[in-house]
């Protein structure tokens, strides 16, 4: 167990530490809330949207609302539901594979390792998978393996001068967003 200045938080890796600090009452998953009451009153209007949906993600919350929610996914993670699961996967996995029977070059990134989970989560609740790329388009902009990107600051400049967001907390979050307002301004 370290203290990353960074992050400005403890990582844990021993399984012992770990299994302890999950069980420690203690300990907190709402790191977002005591951040946006900090905040002057101008900021936390400002920012109200992004508290509202961060405030939702089961990763930052505590009991007794963390607890609701994950009961209620894990009806979807029984061994049983698995099970059924796996079939569709693999499916995917082979529609995924066969496309690549033509290339001479993939992009393991782009060409798996995003459509995958985006196309198990539209089967589970759903949504046809040819809607798949309206899961992937919100998300940070990724570029491909010839053109990684470098860190600057809060968000990453890429060597032909692209731009995207990736945030470690929410203050590189707020910085981002005040940083993108300025800019098309």
């Amino acid at each position: 167990m370290h203290w990353n200045e960074r992050w400005r938080g403890w990582i844990v890796t021993r399984y012992d530490d770990v299994y302890a600090a999950l069980h420690n009452d203690r300990l907190m998953a709402d790191t977002v809330t005591p951040y946006f009451q900090a905040m002057k009153p101008q900021d936390q209007e400002k920012y109200a949207l992004i508290y509202d949906v961060l405030n939702n993600w089961t990763v930052f919350i505590d009991p007794p609302k963390h607890t609701r929610l994950r009961r209620l996914m894990q009806r979807a993670f029984t061994p049983r539901a698995i099970s059924k699961m796996r079939e569709v996967v693999e499916a995917i996995v082979t529609k995924q594979l066969d496309k690549w029977e033509t290339k001479k070059q993939i992009d393991v990134i782009d060409d798996f390792a995003y459509p995958l989970p985006a196309s198990v989560i539209a089967t589970m609740i759903g949504a046809p998978l040819e809607d798949v790329h309206l899961f992937t388009s919100g998300r940070i902009p990724h570029q491909p393996a010839a053109r990684r990107r470098r860190r600057v600051g809060p968000s990453y400049q890429s060597p032909d001068g692209g731009r995207g967001v990736q945030c470690l907390s929410v203050r590189d979050l707020c910085a981002a967003i005040d940083q993108s307002a300025r800019r098309h301004e």
